[in-house]
């Protein structure tokens, strides 16, 4: 493999973790009545734990790709959006509108977060904002969704954490 392909692949790896770190600011409840939790407590914490190592090998591996292109073009290169190399949605699952909110046929956006496995799996997800009503159907269609899973630059797959919106509307 040329440098050029190399600095292309790690530019693409870049983008990755740049992405995964977008989405990864959000607030997480690590609690055991939260809505659709699928882990026991020590499952919780013990995948938290693994997670937080996860995301600063991701930092590592992004700074090692900011690094090689510094020391190339004597700066790093451009960050370009909506490419998805790693941990790219595969299903992202249909919520179902809550027939307690039938009457009210309003519109509502639901956000939610997610912890992905190795396998790209999502193993926890929290409503983290819209209305109370929707988010239990939010909830089961983010178990309902996988993704590719997330590699870094050593080809090591992590965990990650990931956010969905689901919007709902009445038909």
């Amino acid at each position: 493999m040329g440098i050029g392909t190399k600095l292309r692949f790690e530019h693409l790896i870049q983008v990755m973790v740049f992405t995964f770190f977008q989405f990864a600011v959000v607030i997480f409840i690590v609690s055991a009545t939260v809505n659709g939790q699928r882990l026991s407590n020590k499952e919780v914490e013990n995948f938290r734990i693994e997670l937080e190592v996860d995301e600063k090998l991701a930092r590592k591996c992004e700074q090692q790709v900011r690094n090689e292109q510094i020391k190339e073009f004597g700066k790093p290169l451009p960050k370009v959006s909506h490419i998805c190399t790693s941990g790219c949605p595969v299903k992202i699952g249909k919520p179902k509108y809550p027939t307690v909110a039938r009457q009210s046929k309003r519109p509502a956006s639901v956000t939610v977060s997610v912890w992905i496995g190795l396998d790209g799996n999502v193993v926890r997800a929290t409503a983290v904002s819209g209305p109370k009503i929707f988010h239990s159907a939010a909830v089961e269609a983010a178990y309902d969704s996988s993704f590719t899973p997330t590699v870094v630059c050593d080809g090591k797959k992590v965990r990650v954490r990931k956010t969905i919106r689901f919007d709902f509307r009445y038909n």
